[in-house]
């Protein structure tokens, strides 16, 4: 299997495949004896694109159960969950990238970005970003406000219960930027205020945020 990466954090695994296969290709790399199954589910995509998505999707799922039986589906709002596995899944695309993430646990997210896309975030800034996010309410680079969005993408994919609605419901205190690190997330509703960790990594290729639910602080 070429994957880029594997991940590990707090239970929960993720894969990061960079996609350079053709969809005939990944469809051979499936070797599935359903796989006339497969064949029709590229006919609900016309992108080349989605098509190579979807079937790393299935891909990585195989090599994390190694059962066939194990399929993906996705309800009413386009989440994603899984058949025959007593597991959970969140999943992000980007430009030749798919990130799949698996575990035990509930409430968690993922998210990935090509670095190119700093320049288009920061463009939609204020739609995301308060100013209370920013430093002294100084500027901050455009590789730091796309962490942000991934980070807040990846929040939003944990909560279940859709306690989220905005963006902005979700507050990030400033932190020092690195190549990888770990910082908080809060949203603040009713009595009680839900706290989210969310893990980042930065390559020369892209962005990826896990934010994981950490519980309720009283």
């Amino acid at each position: 299997m070429p994957l880029s990466k594997t991940i590990n954090i707090n239970d929960i695994t993720i894969y990061v495949w960079h996609i350079t296969e053709s969809p005939e290709d990944l469809l051979s790399l499936l070797l599935l004896q359903d796989s006339l199954a497969d064949i029709e589910m590229l006919k609900n995509f016309k992108a080349v694109s989605r098509q190579q998505e979807a079937l790393v999707e299935r891909l990585l799922i195989y090599e994390h159960f190694k059962n066939h039986q194990v399929s993906l589906c996705h309800r009413k709002n386009g989440s994603p969950y899984l058949l025959n596995a007593n597991q959970n899944i969140s999943i992000s695309h980007t430009k030749g990238w798919v990130a799949l993430a698996l575990s035990g646990k509930a409430n968690f997210g993922i998210d990935i970005e090509t670095i190119a896309s700093q320049q288009r975030v920061s463009k939609i800034k204020d739609y995301f970003m308060t100013p209370f996010e920013y430093p002294q309410g100084e500027d901050v680079s455009h590789l730091y406000q796309l962490v942000v969005w991934c980070a807040k993408e990846s929040v939003f994919k944990s909560q279940v219960n859709g306690v989220v609605n905005s963006m902005k419901d979700y507050y990030i205190p400033f932190f020092e930027l690195r190549e990888e690190g770990f910082f908080p997330a809060f949203f603040q509703g009713g009595k009680s205020r839900n706290e989210v960790g969310v893990t980042y990594y930065i390559n020369q290729s892209y962005v990826l945020t896990v934010a994981d639910a950490c519980g309720v602080i009283p």
